[in-house]
């Protein structure tokens, strides 16, 4: 599983012109997006550079883009992605009601 599209569609972007940005057709990109077409790593370079994103969060190696967050940061969002939607509603509850004047960033237990 890739992020491709999902990484695509969060920067709304459509396949054709994200082909063309690439130097491909939109029918390879469509079948890097799907996965029934290998994708030759001098295009996942491109596609990295392009986002600003780690190859490794392309081909689905990593679940959070981890270019621009910290440690924690990460594993909030895993942690989230994991959690039931009650879980999820009264953990963004409780940060929300706790945010002021606390570190943002208390060490990983």
């Amino acid at each position: 599983m890739t992020n491709l599209r999902v990484i695509r569609e969060s920067h709304n972007i459509s396949q054709r012109k994200l082909a063309a940005c690439i130097g491909c057709s939109s029918v390879v990109y469509s079948r890097y997006e799907v996965g029934s077409r290998t994708i030759p790593w001098e295009v996942l370079v491109r596609l990295a550079d392009y986002y600003n994103v780690a190859v490794d969060y392309l081909i689905g190696r990593t679940e959070v883009d981890a270019t621009s967050l910290s440690e924690y940061e990460i594993t909030l969002i895993e942690s989230a992605r994991l959690a039931d939607d009650r879980a999820r509603a009264d953990a963004l509850r409780l940060l929300q009601s706790n945010r002021i004047g606390k570190d943002p960033e208390p060490e990983l237990a």
